[in-house]
């Protein structure tokens, strides 16, 4: 898959359109193909080095974003948002109120 990276802080020069692993799903995470993101004021904080990060490098940007659900996991709890679902999420690497999944709509 392809994602806007950034492997180190600074300048938007350190962000890389790259190719990267498939993730593998644990408990409880869903898989979202993302058709659209926003680069926003957080975005570019955590790309200056100026806002909390968790997790190695190399970071993913793109904190809000709408897609289509690829991979649900087969989890009970996530039954309203099964593959096909069209989604709005805001997800991040920081430390607090991150990664929450917005409404899923039905597919079409």
């Amino acid at each position: 898959m392809k994602a806007l990276t950034l492997s180190e802080f600074g300048s938007s020069d350190v962000l890389e359109y790259k190719e990267i692993s498939d993730p593998v799903l644990k408990d409880g995470e869903i898989l979202v193909e993302m058709k659209a993101i926003g680069l926003n004021f957080a975005d570019i904080m955590r790309r200056k080095g100026d806002y909390p990060m968790r997790g190695q490098s190399p970071f993913i940007n793109g904190y809000e974003g709408a897609g289509i659900v690829k991979d649900s996991n087969h989890h009970p709890a996530f039954s309203a948002r099964r593959p096909g679902c069209l989604c709005r999420c805001a997800l991040c690497q920081c430390g607090v109120g991150c990664g929450s999944l917005g409404t899923c709509d039905p597919p079409p």
